[in-house]
């Protein structure tokens, strides 16, 4: 993430799961839980399904403000 100009301040965790609606929002919870800012690449072959539940997910359902998408 470095060279997009991204740095931490304390070490990132990094994880990554399936294009499932119910395991991504699981995922998304969980960080909410921990306090995380979130930073999530989507790649090409999603489809916009999953863009557009992830989008939902973290500013509505979930109220996370931090969300980045790169799409790939």
């Amino acid at each position: 993430m470095s060279k997009y100009g991204i740095r931490f301040s304390s070490p990132a965790i990094e994880k990554s799961d399936a294009a499932v609606p119910d395991i991504i929002l699981a995922r998304m919870n969980e960080l909410k839980m921990l306090g995380c800012e979130v930073i999530i690449y989507i790649l090409n072959q999603v489809g916009d399904d999953i863009y557009h539940a992830i989008k939902y997910f973290g500013n509505v359902k979930l109220g996370i403000k931090n969300i980045f998408f790169f799409l790939k």
